[in-house]
């Protein structure tokens, strides 16, 4: 990192001359503090432990103030049950953005259960087999017998739809408190839509599985008008389509072929992409909100750090500092012109680069009214004994131990060494 801040000092005449041409755009909304309410979608469960969730990925690419409620288990009534928690009602009071996913796992729950019977049935893992091998393995010698669990997985799928939109709409009710937040819903994607090689399906096997997928875009597109009729209540709404985003795309982004509807870490990049560029947060590094961490951002850093070092306000506004902070010290420098530079470098290169932050115990100035660690120096009471003894005149009267030197007689004879 040292040698990073030194070889900017060549480079910072060319970047800053070239930094004076360039728009800096001003971000619309002032967003500190988001909230998140939802189920395992907004969670790191099916994840890996190197991989990150969407809220993570947000996290480390803003530096906001990001609580999130989400829990794995939850279900509509379990979010609209957060509205009356007091720490909850606390957050979303002070909350300048509020995010909503809850909804798919009350859809999927029921399939999954459905499905994990019948691939034991068969004795098979993996869910697309169930449409794509070679079934006279598991006993089925004809296509059409598949219809029969298609029938299973399609009742599966709705048997939630109506709690869902009734609680749905109850959480838009609540949101009517909380009118000073932006709010973020995010609509339900379909998992099943759809199975990697369904190409290559023979005719029967492609009906079979319509048979499930129609019903499930039947019921995940209603859920979703309610989504965005709750949108239409509140001035400052926006629905997230990840929907359409996943649409036909689903084997990529989410585990189903597991029977896990949660996004992999794919559907979490891509959530958290979708989110930065449809929300207007202020990316880490991307101070010209032009989607690149580049040279270009950096320039403008130490074009902003110029001017405050001159004794100037600097160029940026609120949200650019957020964003132009990278290591999160408070101060918009060279360091961290640095880093971006590191950053857009690792890009080019293909390679992943994180932010370092700054030690925070380091920028903190201690507390005078608190007590230190170092035991204060006292000056020693007067009146009590020390350790050393006192250093006093000896006493002429009395004999020493150290021997007297005296003049050596000159009528004694001296003895001379043998050669």
């Amino acid at each position: 990192m040292k040698n990073y801040v030194k070889s900017l000092a060549g480079l910072s005449a060319v970047i800053f001359t070239l930094s004076n041409s360039m728009f800096l755009p001003v971000h619309g909304e002032h967003v500190r503090n988001i909230v998140i309410l939802g189920d395992s979608v907004s969670t790191e469960q099916s994840l890996g432990s190197e991989e990150k969730s969407y809220v993570e990925c947000l996290e480390n690419y803003t530096n906001l103030n990001i609580q999130n409620f989400s829990q794995e288990n939850f279900m509509t009534a379990d979010v609209l049950e957060c509205f009356h928690q007091q720490d909850v009602q606390e957050a979303l009071n002070n909350a300048d953005m509020i995010i909503l996913a809850v909804g798919e796992h009350e859809v999927t729950d029921e399939f999954i259960e459905t499905a994990n019977g019948i691939l034991e049935t068969f004795g098979i893992t993996d869910f697309p087999d169930i449409f794509t091998a070679n079934l006279e393995d598991f006993g089925v010698t004809n296509e059409d017998q598949l219809i029969s669990y298609s029938n299973q997985l399609a009742t599966a799928i709705r048997k939630n739809q109506s709690s869902v939109e009734e609680n749905l709409q109850l959480i838009d009710t609540e949101l009517n408190a909380y009118t000073n937040a932006k709010i973020i819903w995010q609509n339900l994607y379909n998992p099943l839509d759809t199975i990697e090689n369904y190409d290559q399906l023979s005719a029967k096997r492609k009906l079979a599985y319509d048979s499930i997928l129609n019903p499930a875009k039947s019921t995940i597109s209603s859920i979703n008008e309610v989504i965005a009729e709750s949108a239409q209540h509140h001035e400052n709404c926006q629905v997230l389509d990840v929907c359409s985003e996943f649409a036909g795309k689903s084997y990529l982004y989410t585990n189903l072929s597991q029977l896990d509807a949660n996004p992999n870490a794919d559907g979490h990049a891509k959530i958290s992409e979708m989110m930065i560029s449809q929300a207007s947060l202020s990316r880490m590094g991307d101070v010209n909100a032009d989607n690149l961490i580049n040279a270009s951002d950096a320039a403008e850093v130490l074009q902003h750090a110029a001017s405050i070092g001159a004794g100037g306000e600097g160029i940026f506004n609120d949200d650019q500092k957020i964003g132009a902070d990278v290591n999160e010290d408070g101060i918009v420098n060279a360091v961290d012109a640095s880093q971006i530079l590191c950053y857009a470098a690792a890009a080019g290169a293909g390679v992943s680069y994180t932010f370092e932050k700054a030690d925070q115990s380091e920028l903190i100035d201690p507390d005078p009214t608190q007590p230190t660690d170092e035991p204060e120096l006292a000056d020693p009471d007067p009146t009590q004994p020390t350790d050393e003894p006192e250093l006093t005149d000896p006493d002429p009267t009395q004999p020493t131990s150290e021997a007297v030197l005296t003049d050596p007689d000159p009528n004694a004879p001296v003895e001379l060494p043998v050669i």
